[in-house]
């Protein structure tokens, strides 16, 4: 016998069954937690858990297949992000970052960085000095529906290579 308890519980079922489905749907049939973020947090995310916390598969969920990194010799999809982060940890393996300043509007991120790395690859060249190093560095990125889709940044490599030339 269906009593009015049983037909709740079914509805309740059905509306939670048809919630899950509309949101994979609407998430391109996979959940990420990062669409649950505003831009910013992205960001921060970002920073903090590949950079500081070295969770390097957190590039694959949050850059686009076709991500773009506006340089002559960037990265042209997230797996090329993957490789060039992780290549760059190699190098400066206890790298750290600090966001100094963020902003944001319609899907754009700006942000100041400070690292701190000690030199433990070779890294144009130069190989490992062991010292520790200092830099700021500035990052635009692109959010289109909770993922990286583009970057623009401005590295200071030059004034890196004259301190670890030092």
């Amino acid at each position: 016998m269906i009593t009015p308890l049983i037909i709740k519980i079914i509805f309740w079922i059905g509306m939670e069954v048809s919630v899950l489905v509309g949101v994979v749907i609407f998430f391109g049939g996979h959940y990420r937690e990062t669409n649950n973020m505003n831009a910013e947090e992205l960001i921060i995310s970002f920073f903090e858990r590949v950079y500081n916390q070295k969770d390097f598969d957190y590039i694959m969920e949050i850059y686009a297949d076709n991500y773009y990194e506006h340089t002559e010799t960037g990265a042209r999809c997230n797996q090329d992000c993957y490789n060039i982060i992780t290549g760059a940890t190699s190098i400066f393996p206890d790298l750290k970052v600090e966001i100094s300043e963020i902003l944001s509007k319609d899907g754009m991120v700006a942000v100041r960085l400070n690292f701190t790395v000690t030199h433990k690859g070779e890294f144009f060249g130069i190989p490992a000095t062991n010292k520790t190093i200092a830099f700021e560095a500035m990052e635009f990125f692109k959010i289109v529906d909770g993922s990286i889709t583009e970057s623009w940044g401005s590295w200071p490599i030059y004034d890196i290579l004259e301190m670890l030339k030092e």
